[in-house]
């Protein structure tokens, strides 16, 4: 619980003092028991809010919930919190904000909405400001509402996804099998068509020009492998919750799409330079499985929420894989997940290469790796490195993709 001046008070103290040094200079009597009267104000008003206010403590009705919830939804909560005093503010972490309060005598109600760069474990703390009887000061005093909530990555719906694929039972998840697959959030590859809008899909995969046709909102579709060989490069160096989500996910994603179309898979890790070759789309699936958990974005704890102990242990075992040891650029198509800012001109220099020998080259990326930056001159370092390769990477023909959480509020459990 913290007490600080108010606006007004600051400026009834700047006058005071004002008062004084001018009453003493020129040894006028008045100004100084003018002064004098504002400094007991003052002094009062500090005096009443030490013992009234600072013992009045506030505490939230009907708060202590759990709540889980993906990475890429927002929860709205009310929240209902009671103090003996008035409340003339709120302040909230910065993953909440305040969308309504109504305060009245003595009680705030306030309606808020969460919403996540990355996943991890919150708990909602508010800040009340209480006011003292003459608005000379203010209280801020931190409430606990107990409420927790537990925000998965996205990565961990994919891993879910791509086990489904694999017939394993997973609760509350469909079984598509390896012909129905389609991964929600392949925006790369070659344009195939285009369908009507479906709930959850990003927007920036709108056809604007078949919606503008049918006066209906269209999405793109496109299709990811079909070549006789693929080569799938990727980079298991990231920097923080929000870059190691984004590359596990674009390399699940990848990794189904690549799958589904039965072709040769070489799956790369940049940071090795070394190479898997599967010829089986359900080999490569449980090999990416095994490079996702090496991350550390997704745990086999996690997974007991929704998979029998038994096919958690079997899902540990390592796969006997062909290695092959160095990295070439080889393949009718290169896909390479990186985060960029290790190996850079290594990326380069394949995707280059690639371009100029007529082979496709996507490569995918974050979008917002910056939100991982330790501090202001980290975060601008980071952008403009990140930019400057983005753009080098697009001068040389390669399709950039950069992959950011999916805003989508839906039920939560």
């Amino acid at each position: 619980m913290r007490i600080r001046l108010t606006e007004r008070g600051l400026l009834l103290l700047s006058i005071m003092l004002s008062l004084v040094v001018v009453s003493t200079a020129v040894s006028d009597v008045i100004m100084l028991g003018i002064a004098m009267v504002i400094g007991v104000a003052i002094f009062s008003d500090l005096i009443y809010t030490s013992v009234g206010v600072v013992r009045s403590r506030c505490y939230c009705v009907g708060c202590g919930k759990r709540y889980r919830l993906w990475v890429w939804e927002e929860k709205e909560l009310v929240l209902h919190i009671l103090c003996r005093k008035h409340v003339s503010a709120v302040h909230l972490p910065k993953w909440a904000q305040v969308q309504e309060a109504q305060y009245g005598s003595g009680e705030v109600r306030i309606r808020i909405k969460t919403a996540f760069d990355y996943y991890g474990s919150y708990r909602l703390s508010v800040t009340v400001e209480k006011p003292s009887f003459l608005w000379l000061y203010t209280v801020l005093e931190d409430v606990d509402t107990g409420i927790e909530l537990v925000v998965y990555p996205e990565a961990l719906y994919w891993v879910l996804r791509v086990l489904g694929v694999l017939g394993l039972y997973i609760k509350g998840f469909a079984e598509p099998s390896m012909q129905q697959l389609l991964p929600t959030s392949t925006d790369f590859g070659e344009y195939t068509g285009s369908r009507e809008y479906v709930s959850g899909v990003p927007l920036r995969r709108v056809d604007w020009r078949a919606t503008a046709k049918f006066s209906r909102l269209y999405i793109k579709l496109f299709s990811v492998g079909g070549e006789a060989s693929q080569v799938l490069a990727f980079d298991r160096r990231c920097i923080g919750r929000y870059t190691c989500d984004r590359i596990a996910s674009a390399l699940l994603t990848t990794a189904m799409a690549l799958a589904r179309s039965g072709s040769q898979t070489s799956l790369c890790y940049v940071d090795e330079w070394r190479c898997n070759v599967f010829d089986r789309g359900e080999e490569l699936l449980l090999h990416t499985l095994n490079a996702v958990f090496q991350l550390n974005v997704v745990d086999y704890g996690q997974l007991y929420e929704f998979v029998e102990p038994p096919i958690v242990n079997v899902l540990q075992k390592l796969l006997k894989v062909r290695s092959s040891e160095g990295f070439e650029v080889m393949g009718d198509a290169i896909y390479i997940i990186s985060n960029l800012f290790h190996d850079t001109e290594k990326i380069f220099d394949i995707g280059r290469r690639a371009v100029q020998k007529g082979i496709r080259c996507s490569v995918l990326t974050s979008a917002r790796p910056w939100i991982d930056a330790s501090s202001s001159s980290e975060e601008s370092a980071i952008k403009k490195s990140h930019r400057n390769v983005v753009r080098a990477l697009k001068s040389v023909g390669v399709d950039v993709i950069e992959m950011d959480v999916r805003r989508a509020r839906g039920a939560t459990w």
